[in-house]
């Protein structure tokens, strides 16, 4: 037997047992809790040096995965909320459009998901993506139930392939979570910043 932890999907599957010394030659999970920040998973494992169960406890970051999105700006292509879910080369596919405003990004997708928690002691956003042509900026922003405005949170250079992008908010993460509902909302932005080799991009 191998311990083992997933959220739905068949890529969100992680095989627990294979973060074990090689001393235990299989495992169970048994319990399952989470304080926001991460989940704990509690299990057993049998020890072939000792030949006993031993106690084993597995702690993995807490992810809060979308509920829903929606384009405030651009076209989409291809893709749904599923292809949001998991790492598994199924994309969402979108593609900048008209703006009503100079210097406005033409392309912004906002996600939506609910904290495990109210007032969490770190937030972490990660994305994976990738850009069809050179000169653009992707940019990340958090939506703060306190101003009631984004707060962009982090910044890079699109890539041309898959590209995974973490950023960590650890002063006040709670004000990126509503009171009550615990809804978050995230947005990420494209924009021209050089030479592009084709529009719409």
């Amino acid at each position: 037997n191998h311990a083992s932890l997933w959220s739905g999907t068949a890529a969100s599957w992680v095989d627990l047992h294979a973060l074990l010394p090689a001393r235990f030659s299989y495992s169970e999970a048994r319990s399952i809790t989470t304080d926001g920040v991460n989940v704990y998973i509690a299990g057993w494992g049998h020890n072939t040096v000792t030949g006993n169960r031993e106690a084993l406890l597995w702690v993995r970051p807490s992810e809060i995965l979308p509920s829903g999105f929606s384009l405030f700006r651009g076209t989409l292509t291809g893709g749904g909320l599923s292809e949001l879910l998991a790492s598994d080369d199924q994309w969402l596919s979108v593609r900048a459009g008209l703006t009503l405003f100079a210097g406005e990004s033409p392309l912004q997708v906002i996600v939506t998901g609910t904290s495990p928690v109210q007032t969490p002691s770190e937030l972490r956003f990660t994305i994976e993506a990738h850009v069809s042509t050179p000169g653009l900026r992707q940019t990340v922003f958090l939506f703060n139930y306190v101003t009631g405005l984004y707060e962009e949170v982090g910044f890079w250079i699109g890539s041309a392939t898959d590209a995974i992008d973490v950023v960590t908010v650890t002063t006040d993460p709670g004000r990126f979570v509503q009171a009550g509902t615990r809804e978050m909302k995230a947005k990420v932005a494209y924009s021209r910043i050089g030479l592009t080799l084709h529009w719409p991009w």
